[in-house]
């Protein structure tokens, strides 16, 4: 026998997707955080480096991309 009270219901979780485009950051912004020029940050994004998305004319970079591209380039400790 369940325990669970009727009015239960499941909680939803966001798909992955959704939490990727949750925190979307300009290029000003993104390249404030990397200490880029923003021109380097479109260029990144451009060549396919940094994950973005094209919102007409602009882009806007998840802020989990941008942690995920950091994390690629880090050096490891010897």
């Amino acid at each position: 026998m369940c325990h669970m009270p009727i009015s239960a219901k499941k909680i939803k979780m966001p798909s992955a997707s959704a939490l990727l485009l949750r925190d979307l950051l300009t290029v000003a912004e993104a390249a404030e955080r990397l200490k880029l020029a923003p021109k380097t940050v479109r260029k990144l994004c451009l060549s396919r480096r940094l994950t973005a998305i094209r919102v007409q004319r602009s882009w806007r970079i998840p802020l989990a991309a941008l942690d995920e591209f950091l994390l690629e380039r880090l050096i490891p400790r010897i």
